[in-house]
């Protein structure tokens, strides 16, 4: 009742049209003022999401994108990435809503995966037991998960091997145990346990037949 009873006393001053107008700016500066702090808003409220839901935590090693790192610091507008390298990365928050996460603290594990490939000549049998060996002895590596020796293919010239095991993570240097097993696994090799071929390529050169004019 008292809005239309200032909407007719504004029609009666003959100022309606005016106050509309201003009614109006006023529509198209809080659209304005919307748009500018859009991300501002969305970072704010990822925040808040962030911290209710709690997808990972302070000391937690995450991947997003293609950063990977260790988490220093959760924060409303932003989350603070410590990468590898030692920087820090500061991450919108709004990011970790729209994209895949990849939180390797979660399990208390993480998997380690090495290819290669090893002669046609070599017996399989012989080459799996060879490696399951020595990497099972790696300290750090998950004894009760094991050492798995996959023959993933048929190569050009060799038949590609993957090797995989798991590590306590956090709590072991991923890069310093793969880093051993591929040392062993190149001690094994210069032993003469199994070959590790390089490509091969065959030309075929055909001489043309000189015809004689």
């Amino acid at each position: 009742v008292a809005l239309v009873g200032i909407v007719f006393a504004l029609g009666v001053l003959k100022l309606d049209k005016v106050v509309f107008s201003m009614l109006a700016g006023v529509g198209v500066a809080g659209l304005a003022l919307g748009f500018a702090f859009r991300d501002l808003a969305s970072n704010f409220i990822s925040g808040i999401m962030l911290a209710t839901s709690a997808p990972f935590r302070i000391g937690d090693v995450i991947q997003i994108g293609s950063l990977q790192g260790s988490v220093a610091e959760i924060r409303l507008r932003d989350t603070l990435i410590k990468n590898f390298s030692g920087q820090d990365i500061l991450v919108p928050n709004k990011e970790f809503m729209t994209s895949q996460i990849q939180n390797y603290s979660t399990n208390g594990k993480r998997k380690i995966v090495i290819n290669f490939g090893v002669d046609y000549s070599d017996n399989l049998e012989d080459v799996s037991k060879e490696i399951t060996q020595k990497l099972i002895k790696i300290d750090g590596l998950l004894e009760s998960e094991g050492v798995s020796v996959n023959y993933s293919g048929f190569g050009d010239s060799a038949i590609n091997i993957e090797t995989l095991f798991w590590i306590k993570y956090p709590g072991s240097s991923y890069a310093d145990i793969k880093n051993k097993a591929m040392l062993e696994i190149k001690r094994i090799i210069d032993d003469g346990k199994f070959n590790v071929p390089y490509p091969i390529q065959t030309l075929k050169i055909e001489n043309p037949t000189n015809k004689e004019s």
